[in-house]
C-alpha cells in the first residue's frame, strides 16, 4: 500500500517527526510533498497544479492531508479523488476551527480526524466518516536518558502567548523559580534542547490554553512527549485527560495558580514521589501513547471499512448538504 503524506513541516509543530516517519515506519512505500513549503517557493496556484500531477505520478492509495489553512484547493481535491485516491484529513484545534474551517472542506475528504471530542460528535452529525484520534510521541526522537541529576527545578517549554506570560508571572510572584524557553521568552531552541530540558527538569509545566482563544483548553502534544522523554509533568486539566493518563499517579494536574504553586512545592520536597510519578508516566507514553500505536490504528479502521463497504454511507444530498455548510 502506498500512502502520500501532505504536509507543512515544522510550523509551530514538527509534522515531520509525529506523522510522516511514523506512517513511514508502518507503511514503508510512503513518500511526502510539503504543500507549505512548496508555496512558498512557486506560489499556491502552481502548487496545486504541481501536486495534481505528483498524485498523478506516483499513484498512492491514500493520501494524509495534514490540515493548515486553505492552500488545497477544494478543486484539488475533488480531481484528486477523482483518480481514486482516498483523502484523510487531520484536524487539529478543531475545538475552535471546526466551524470556520474543518466542516468546509470535510465534504471534500473520505475520512476526518480529529482530535477533539466534542467536534468528533460534530462530524457525525454530519454524516461523515470520522476517527477520534489523540495527539502522540514519537519514541524515537523523544527519549527518555535516564538523567538523576537535574538541572532545572521547574521548566516551560513553548510560545509565549495568551494566558501563559500572565501565568508565568504569578508563578513567579509567589516565589516559583521557573526558567522559560522558546518564542517570545528567550531565542527559539533546538530540538535536542528541547528534548534535554525535558530530561534536565525536576518538574515541566505544561499550560493547555488554546493560542487562539485563551479560554478554550485542549489536550497538546506536550501532554505525551513530555512523559516519553521520562520527565515529571504537571498541567492544568484539561477536559478527557483522565481517559488517556491516571491522574495524579501518571501526571499531575492543577486547577488554578494556587493550587499550581503548592503542588510545585510539593512535588520539589518529595523527590521519591515525584520520580514514581514521573516512571509510571513514561511507561504509560510509552506503552499507550505513541504515534505508531495512535496512527496504526487509524490505518486498521480506515482499511477495514475500505474492504466491507464499498459504497460510502453518505446522505444521497450531499450536494446540498455542501451548500448549506458553507452557507452557515
Amino acid at each position: 500500500m502506498k500512502i502520500m503524506v501532505l504536509t507543512v513541516g515544522c510550523i509551530n509543530y514538527d509534522h515531520d517527526i509525529n506523522h510522516y516517519e511514523p506512517i513511514k515506519y508502518i507503511f514503508p512505500n510512503t513518500i511526502r510533498y510539503n504543500y507549505y513549503e512548496r508555496i512558498q517557493k512557486i506560489g499556491r496556484d502552481k502548487m496545486n497544479i504541481e501536486l495534481l500531477n505528483f498524485v498523478k505520478k506516483e499513484k498512492p492509495d491514500y493520501i494524509f492531508y495534514i490540515t493548515y489553512q486553505n492552500q488545497i484547493k477544494l478543486n484539488t481535491l475533488l480531481k484528486i479523488k477523482k483518480l481514486g485516491v482516498k483523502i484523510i484529513g487531520w484536524f487539529s484545534d478543531d475545538q475552535w476551527r471546526f466551524d470556520d474551517f474543518s466542516r468546509k472542506i470535510s465534504p471534500y475528504l473520505d475520512f476526518q480526524i480529529t482530535t477533539s471530542s466534542v467536534a468528533f460528535e460534530k462530524y457525525k452529525q454530519l454524516y461523515f466518516h470520522v476517527i477520534l484520534c489523540q495527539w502522540g510521541a514519537n519514541q524515537r526522537f523523544y527519549v527518555n536518558k535516564n538523567i538523576r541529576k537535574k538541572k532545572y527545578d521547574i521548566s516551560f517549554v513553548g510560545q509565549k502567548y495568551g494566558i501563559r506570560g500572565k501565568f508565568i508571572e504569578g508563578l513567579i510572584e509567589k516565589g516559583i523559580k521557573i526558567i522559560t524557553f522558546g518564542r517570545g521568552w528567550s531565542e527559539r531552541i533546538s530540538f535536542n534542547d528541547m528534548i534535554d530540558i525535558f530530561n534536565l527538569s525536576k518538574i515541566n509545566l505544561t499550560i493547555s490554553a488554546s493560542s487562539f482563544n485563551e479560554n478554550i483548553k485542549q489536550i497538546k502534544g506536550r501532554h505525551f512527549e513530555v512523559p516519553m522523554c521520562g520527565g515529571f509533568q504537571i498541567t492544568d486539566y484539561v477536559d478527557k485527560l483522565e481517559d488517556y493518563y491516571d491522574l495524579d499517579s501518571e501526571i499531575v494536574c492543577y486547577k488554578n495558580i494556587g493550587d499550581a504553586v503548592e503542588k510545585i512545592n510539593y512535588y520539589l520536597r518529595n523527590n521519591i514521589e515525584r520520580e514514581k510519578i514521573a516512571e509510571r508516566g513514561y511507561i504509560a507514553a510509552l506503552n499507550r501513547h505513541t504515534w505508531d500505536i495512535r496512527l496504526r490504528s487509524v490505518f486498521e479502521q480506515i482499511i477495514n471499512y475500505d474492504t466491507h463497504y464499498d459504497i460510502y454511507p453518505r446522505p444521497s444530498n450531499l450536494d446540498k448538504l455542501i451548500n448549506s455548510i458553507f452557507k452557515k
